[in-house]
């Protein structure tokens, strides 16, 4: 697996691991947009990754009246395109939780950011426009509260990066060591009951493309099979 598209993930309630997808090179715009995953790591060779492709979920349901508009959000989904959502998510930010614990690259340099364009308001066909002048990988209300981890030695580089700054909490990967997170199992081991297509279909393990783990602890997970 090398490339996974704009939104593949949008809205997903479960982790995708891609600790495995070695040849994995581009990560699409809003590919993991809304998930409601405790944690993604970005593998080594990530060379791109589209913008919003972070996104969190948000945890508790909200309602806000705007301009007369009654606007439910709830988990797995955050509602965040559009002029007046926009306007409205600072609010959303201090009245609910984000799913997401913790992001994780293991590049030591910072990758680069694929831009989102405008579309156009007649044809709804994609223009040559950025939708923004600074690229973003998370809305900067829920950036700063989302720990990023990446190599020793890197966080200097992903400070001054575009889109990567907006995270203001930058450790290393030895302070997630120290912390003593484990990032892939728990004290109780789960045993995998079944692997499934993105359709809902088993599989064996000479699958290949995108895998639904589901383990014995009711636990599911995403895998990029190569």
């Amino acid at each position: 697996m090398e490339y996974i598209g704009d939104m593949v993930f949008c809205c997903g309630d479960f982790d995708v691991d891609m600790s495995q997808a070695k040849s994995l090179t581009h990560i699409g715009v809003k590919a993991m947009y809304a998930m409601s995953a405790k944690e993604i790591v970005v593998p080594e060779s990530v060379k791109e990754v589209g913008e919003l492709a972070f996104g969190p979920a948000l945890e508790v349901l909200k309602t806000l009246d705007y301009e007369g508009a009654t606007v439910c959000l709830f988990p797995p989904y955050y509602i965040s395109s559009g002029r007046f959502v926009r306007e409205y998510t600072k609010d959303v930010s201090y009245q609910a939780e984000v799913c997401l614990e913790r992001l994780v690259s293991k590049n030591p340099e910072p990758t680069a950011i694929v831009m989102e364009y405008k579309r156009d308001e007649d044809t709804g066909e994609l223009t040559d426009e950025p939708l923004r002048t600074e690229p973003i990988l998370c809305h900067p209300e829920f950036s700063s509260r989302i720990p990023l981890y990446v190599p020793d030695g890197s966080v200097d580089a992903y400070r001054s990066a575009p889109g990567w700054k907006n995270f203001t909490q930058i450790y290393t990967l030895s302070d997630l060591e120290a912390s003593g997170i484990d990032n892939v199992s728990s004290d109780i081991q789960a045993v995998e009951t079944g692997r499934y297509d993105i359709n809902g279909r088993p599989v064996d393990g000479e699958y290949r493309g995108v895998v639904v783990v589901r383990y014995s602890d009711g636990s599911v997970r995403k895998e990029l099979a190569r």
